[in-house]
């Protein structure tokens, strides 16, 4: 349904930005 494409591009969003955090830190 649409609540869950929602829900799923929101995690797929914060998943990516947490990568990108960790990128950052770890460097």
């Amino acid at each position: 349904s649409d609540f869950v494409d929602r829900l799923w591009m929101l995690f797929k969003h914060c998943f990516l930005n947490f990568k990108n955090l960790a990128k950052i830190f770890s460097t």
